[in-house]
């Protein structure tokens, strides 16, 4: 499959965009990188969109309603500033049904995981990442825990992520019965919180989950 075959299908499957097109048609301003023209040329065609059931989020160049867009996500000042210079060097541009995040660096497109702050490095060019996620979704985006839970509580609402009540990190299991659906800015500032303590404390010691779930 080409570069352009993979978007095309990627797109093909996707929700109709989150965003209007105009708002990214002369944008320049994240283009900075390879990875990020590539980014942009996505958005360009569909300003942002969810895939596999609302399993992957794709986000929009700025924010749309309860979803937040590339540029505010990215915010230095916002749940970015739990992680530190953990999540340094890194754009983030999409997402899994776990707020596991997708980023771009210097080197290609990486997986983040905001319980642990582990980085994964996935692909080289964006292309190869969506071909991945095209070939592997199930693993990628989570999916199947995202489309069971919606047969059983209704459709996921635009802006949500589904959090485990009890972290994964801590042993929670990959079950629908340990999952909640959660604005993503919530979700994403309660896991980076959970980060921050876990971070602190010595291995084997005990965490305390306050204002979690």
């Amino acid at each position: 499959m080409t570069k352009q075959d993979s978007i095309d299908a990627l797109l093909g499957i996707a929700s109709a965009p989150l965003g209007p097109a105009e708002a990214v048609s002369s944008a320049t301003l994240l283009e900075a990188s390879e990875g990020m023209r590539a980014v942009m040329s996505v958005l360009r065609r569909r300003n942002g969109f969810y895939a596999f059931e609302s399993a992957l989020l794709f986000r929009p160049l700025s924010s749309c309603g309860s979803v937040r867009g590339i540029i505010e996500w990215n915010s230095p000042a916002g749940w970015r500033a739990a992680y530190g210079d953990a999540a340094r060097g890194i754009t983030f541009f999409a997402e899994d049904i776990f707020a596991v995040q997708f980023g771009i660096t210097a080197s290609g497109v990486v997986s983040f995981n905001p319980e642990t702050a582990e980085i994964i490095e996935l692909t080289k060019t964006l292309s190869e990442w969506v071909g991945a996620v095209l070939s592997d979704y199930a693993e990628l985006t989570g999916w199947p825990l995202a489309r069971e839970w919606q047969a059983t509580h209704g459709p996921i609402p635009p802006g949500k992520r589904l959090l485990p009540r009890k972290p994964f990190v801590l042993g929670g299991e990959y079950e629908v019965g340990n999952l909640v659906a959660v604005d993503e800015q919530e979700a994403i500032t309660k896991l980076g919180r959970l980060y921050a303590q876990i971070a602190r404390l010595p291995d084997g010691q005990s965490v305390t989950l306050s204002d979690w779930l």
